[in-house]
């Protein structure tokens, strides 16, 4: 049986994904709508970081059930793609820039509850398949979260 190693590999994503929106959060409070909501979804990957962390040992695998906030407050002042953009304006192209990686993230978590949710089912896993049931439907809204952002502020940035 290879779930672990697909246990293993979705906590890790949720981590980066989970810590990606507290950056992005940080980074742009002067954009309320992705200020808050990034910090509100940013929560869903970390109860998902947990549900795993429970469910893992079943399937051999010791995960962090929690995760510190530290990283993602340290490098929240680091605005890299700006910097390397030469960009004056943090909301403009670094925010998209930041989207993206957000939409690219959960794009591949979703692809990995797929392939859990495809597991679970083949192994008759009740429990797994329970999780993923509550996971999968929210990643998915992170991901048209981060897309629709991107078609929003798109027009705007990229033609001014």
């Amino acid at each position: 049986m290879k779930i672990g190693p697909v246990l293993v590999s979705i906590h890790r994503s949720e981590m980066n994904l989970y810590h990606d929106l507290l950056q992005l959060s940080a980074r742009y409070v002067t954009e309320p709508e992705v200020h808050h909501v990034a910090k509100d979804l940013a929560q869903w990957s970390r109860n998902h970081i947990a549900k795993l962390a429970e469910i893992a040992t079943d399937y051999g695998e010791a995960l962090q059930a929690e995760t510190s906030d530290a990283r993602a407050s340290k490098h929240a002042e680091q605005h890299t793609h700006s910097e390397s953009l030469g960009i004056d304006n943090p909301s403009g192209l670094a925010l998209l820039w930041d989207l993206r990686t957000i939409h690219m993230t959960a794009s591949g978590i979703a692809v990995q509850w797929t392939m859990l949710s495809q597991g679970a089912k083949a192994l008759q896993q009740s429990d797994l398949l329970s999780v993923v049931t509550q996971c999968q439907p929210e990643t998915q809204r992170q991901q048209t979260w981060a897309q629709a952002q991107i078609k929003q502020l798109s027009p705007q940035v990229l033609s001014s």
